[in-house]
């Protein structure tokens, strides 16, 4: 199967990608680092880095920044690997083209 991008399509998901990690870092510290106003709400903060009990608020946003976190991977991945496939399009064109030209004079 071949994947063809639009021109924009590095440049969009560069953007998503920065967005999201930023949410995942905001959800990653609120989840990880308590906060004075949220330890008075929320008086139970778990012990261990790695507790992720489900219907907790810190375990709320244990999860959602680590999904964030990957789903700002996936889209530094698909922006890479387009801007990759366009400039080897590109490189592809340029060189039909000069073969092209080559031909005609």
């Amino acid at each position: 199967m071949k994947l063809s991008y639009r021109s924009d399509a590095p440049k969009f998901y560069g953007i998503l990608a920065l967005i999201l990690l930023g949410l995942a870092v905001w959800h990653g510290i609120d989840g990880w680092v308590p906060q004075e106003r949220w330890l008075e709400q929320y008086p139970e903060f778990p012990e261990a880095w790695y507790d992720m009990r489900p219907r907790e608020f810190y375990a709320y946003n244990r999860w959602t920044g680590l999904l964030l976190g990957i789903g700002a991977l996936i889209c530094g991945a698909i922006s890479l690997h387009s801007r990759l496939t366009l400039k080897k399009q590109g490189d592809v064109l340029d060189d039909w083209t000069a073969a092209r030209r080559g031909r005609k004079e």
